[in-house]
C-alpha cells in the first residue's frame, strides 16, 4: 500500500461506507389507552419558546420547559419542533438510554 493510499484509507475509514446504528424506538411505559391522540396539524404552532412540541417515533413530547436544559441548546429542539417528525434527528444524535428514559416525563400524546 502506498503512502497516499494509507493516508487516504486512514482519513476515510478504509473506504467502507459507515454503517448506521440500529436505532431503538422510544416506547413509553404508559398504557396506550391513557395517551392523548394528537393531530399533526395541531402541532404546527408548537414550534417556539412559549410552546415547543416534538414528535419522535409517533409520540408527542412537550419540551417547552426543557429548552433551557437541553445539553445541545434550545435551537436544536426548536429546529425539529412543530408538525414534523424529529425521530431521525433524535436517534442520529446518539442519545443515551438515560436521556431516552427522561423523555417519558415530557410525553403528552401520540400522533393520530
Amino acid at each position: 500500500m502506498s503512502f497516499f493510499s494509507s493516508i487516504t484509507s486512514y482519513f476515510t475509514g478504509g473506504g467502507e461506507e459507515p454503517q448506521k446504528k440500529e436505532r431503538k424506538k422510544i416506547i413509553p411505559l404508559i398504557d396506550a389507552d391513557k395517551i392523548n391522540i394528537v393531530a399533526l396539524d395541531d402541532l404546527k404552532s408548537r414550534n417556539n419558546n412559549e410552546s415547543c412540541y416534538i414528535c419522535i417515533d409517533g409520540y408527542i413530547y412537550d419540551v417547552t420547559k426543557f429548552l433551557n436544559e437541553h445539553p445541545g441548546g434550545e435551537d436544536i429542539l426548536l429546529d425539529v419542533s412543530g408538525a414534523q417528525d424529529a425521530s431521525e434527528a433524535f436517534h442520529d444524535s446518539g442519545h443515551s438510554d438515560e436521556a431516552i428514559k427522561q423523555m417519558e416525563a415530557y410525553l403528552v400524546g401520540r400522533i393520530q
